[in-house]
């Protein structure tokens, strides 16, 4: 590896010299005196490393049926040919061809199906450059689309197709999310005020926050990927609480003065409002602990937009309410008789009032049966799962993973430890004991590819093609003679200097705890007492090897932001509340949410991946806003009465009408998610909303019940 980067860096390093001198162009490749000059010119400042990516061919190496070697003993030695004489092809190359593809194991369920009803073609690319690999994808789909061999099916799957794919879809979500994202909001605005003002002022505020962080992702060179595509809808369906609990304090005023009711807003609700928009900044803010980047960015430009909606609706919202046309409408007690939402509010406080008791076990059960579900939840970060079933994608891994062994990989590396030669009998027999043993350990280790299916074969046709020599060589000298002959590509199992050997373990369809089972076996039985007799190293590469990595950090980077964002939150109620018990209460609703989400994706077997890991902090940042009202109004309420029963009732029916819209609203925005084309942000659309459900009724029902308690006990001991 460092040979091979040294070179690469020479190699850049003369064409820099070369394109930068305008006299070498001149008269080495005979440009015109101007070209010569204005490609220099462009060079100076050219980056060298990209320009290296595309002077490279896409394409490194392509294996089929028609490209693979097949080793053949003939009187001289050993043989390399073709499975097929491409430019030959006809019954009787064919039927050889079949005879050979049964003879070596090592094609059956890689290159060929074992049923041999499909066969693929593999291409392995030089560049990891995405633009580069989507250029790939779309020339074969081309081919492919140009040329389709009657009764035959094609399928197309791997990391280029997955991107293609998703950055489609992406595009597709856009389109139709954005648009039924506004709608619902609209809607649940409309339904919430019945009131022009109501709908459009919220809806100016939230539009404007979406525009500015969008705007400034881009300007920072943030791509759009499958995370970020959430941050317009989620900005809508979030942004528009503020407006929300602003324009619902205005219209239940009963005053007429529009700067005096604005005046007493901003001293009320206002406070309410900052605080919640401050713990949802933490909420969101805490997902840059993630290890994910995208989720990173996600939680910077998130955090900025709800930042944005807060000082809008706190500046701009009651600037707009004061140059309005018109008069103020008032609330009438007429409309309160007849208001649906105002005889539900009614029922609500006569429960919490009887039945506090019953609520708060109920509650602390429901969360116990909850807690259980926890320790079921698994972290599956598998790119193709990110589909639906029925999608392109999926069809294709489902078909590959049923005809062969396995479309995930993991690769085993033996390394020398000094660079000296590694193919010894000692290493090469652990090597094929190692084969049967994992396979039969582990059965969804579907087969095994190393340097020792080479050498069998040569075996066997060294001795006339006798299957019973199908047997590893039994000396040293037979293993070094039989390379010096082989006269093919050994690279896909070791390198030319034969100092590193590559085992490839094809797995079908694992989790992730099979994959660490599978790791951990591979590392116990190439053991301590192996590695330093054979002075050897053991690394593990491949896509299970990252997909192993990827849900590593997305667990702990789980488990980081929903410490860092309880603890924010939990630090900012106390300074606001200034009393711990009041903070405590306060966090109350977002932690029986959090239990109930985590144990219900426990029960229901939702993974935690890229989408659902995001959800504990939203339910943070946003969930808290509703226990942050309803306590501000609270507490204002105790101050004039000094009853509880009476806080309780003014809080529910006038803060709670607002929570109820938000609650509306917010669910509204998140469920349109359900359409996406991604499976993890339909679970993350469902279970948000599912949250703003349990929190925005935690905090008026679960709340006062609390409440209701804790002055239960403090009657009883005095």
């Amino acid at each position: 590896a460092a040979e091979d980067f040294c070179l690469r860096r020479q190699k850049e390093a003369e064409i820099k010299a070369l394109l930068t001198d305008a006299k070498r162009l001149e008269e080495e490749y005979f440009f015109s005196p101007a070209l010569a000059a204005k490609l220099a010119q462009k060079a100076k400042t050219a980056d060298i490393k990209k320009l290296m990516i595309y002077y490279q061919v896409p394409v490194k190496d392509i294996n089929s049926i028609i490209a693979s070697d097949f080793i053949a003993g003939t009187k001289d030695g050993l043989s390399v040919q073709k499975l097929i004489n491409r430019e030959d092809i006809n019954d009787t190359s064919i039927a050889l061809l079949k005879k050979r593809v049964d003879s070596w194991p090592v094609f059956q369920g890689g290159l060929v199906s074992y049923d041999n009803t499909l066969t693929t073609v593999l291409l392995q690319l030089n560049s990891l450059d995405v633009n580069i690999k989507t250029a790939v994808y779309r020339h074969i789909k081309r081919i492919t689309d140009k040329s389709k061999p009657e009764g035959v099916k094609i399928y197309i799957a791997g990391e280029p197709f997955i991107n293609n794919a998703i950055a489609d879809y992406m595009i597709k979500d856009v389109k139709l999310l954005l648009p039924l994202v506004i709608i619902a909001v609209v809607g649940a605005l409309y339904f919430s005020f019945r009131n022009f003002q109501g709908v459009l002022l919220p809806l100016i505020a939230v539009t404007l926050s979406v525009v500015w962080s969008v705007g400034i992702m881009v300007y920072s060179g943030i791509p759009l990927n499958i995370i970020t595509t959430l941050l317009p809808v989620l900005l809508m369906a979030v942004g528009s609480a503020y407006g929300i609990h602003f324009m619902n304090t205005y219209f239940m005023s009963r005053d007429s003065d529009k700067f005096k009711i604005i005046n007493e807003n901003m001293s009320g609700v206002g406070l309410a409002i900052a605080m919640a928009g401050l713990t949802t900044v933490a909420g969101f803010g805490s997902l840059v602990t993630s290890n994910f980047v995208p989720i990173r960015h996600f939680a910077v430009f998130t955090a900025l937009g709800v930042l944005f909606a807060l000082l809008i609706a706190l500046y701009l919202l009651p600037a707009l309410l004061l140059v309005s046309r018109g008069p103020k409408k008032i609330f009438s007690h007429h409309e309160e008789k007849t208001d649906l939402l105002v005889r539900l509010l009614k029922k609500l406080v006569s429960l919490i009032q009887k039945h506090y008791r019953l609520i708060n076990i109920a509650a602390a059960i429901f969360a116990v049966i909850c807690a259980v579900g926890v320790f079921r939840i698994k972290a599956e970060m598998d790119t193709v799962s990110f589909f639906k079933k029925s999608s392109p994608i999926r069809q294709a891994d489902d078909m590959l993973n049923k005809k062969l062994s396995g479309t995930q990989v993991l690769n085993i590396i033996l390394e020398s430890k000094d660079g000296g030669r590694i193919m010894t009998l000692p290493v090469l027999k652990k090597i094929d004991e190692f084969e049967l043993e994992v396979k039969n350990r582990l059965p969804i280790v579907k087969k095994v590819v190393s340097i020792n299916d080479y050498l069998r074969k040569m075996n066997q046709e060294m001795n006339g093609g006798d299957a019973s020599f199908y047997t590893l060589p039994d000396s040293d000298m037979k293993v070094n003679d039989y390379l010096i002959m082989y006269s093919g590509k050994l690279d896909m199992v070791a390198t030319d200097a034969k100092d590193k050997l590559k085992i490839t373990l094809s797995v079908n369809k694992a989790s992730t705890r099979d994959i660490e089972k599978v790791k951990k076996f591979c590392f116990s039985y190439f053991a301590g007492d192996f590695l330093d007799a054979n002075r050897l190293n053991i690394l593990t590469s491949g896509v299970l090897e990252l997909t192993s990595a990827v849900n590593r950090s997305i667990t702990w980077g789980q488990i980081s932001s929903l410490v860092s964002s309880l603890i924010l939150v939990f630090l900012i109620n106390i300074i606001v509340f200034r009393k711990f018990g009041l903070a405590v209460t306060s966090v109350i609703p977002i932690m029986f949410t959090l239990v109930v989400t985590f144990g219900l994706m426990g029960y229901l077997g939702i993974p935690l991946n890229a989408g659902t890991a995001m959800v504990a902090s939203v339910a943070i940042g946003i969930g808290v806003d509703y226990a942050i009202h309803f306590m501000v109004k609270y507490l204002r309420e105790m101050k004039i009465s000094n009853n509880i029963d009476v806080a309780v009732h003014n809080t529910v029916m006038e803060t709670g009408r607002g929570i109820l819209y938000n609650v509306f609203s917010v669910m509204a925005g998140f469920l349109v998610l359900v359409f996406s084309e991604f499976s993890p942000l339909v679970a993350f659309g469902a279970l948000v909303s599912l949250n703003m459900l349990t929190t925005g009724l935690g905090a008026m029902i679960l709340i006062p019940a609390i409440l209701k308690g804790i002055e239960g006990m403090e009657k009883g001991k005095s």
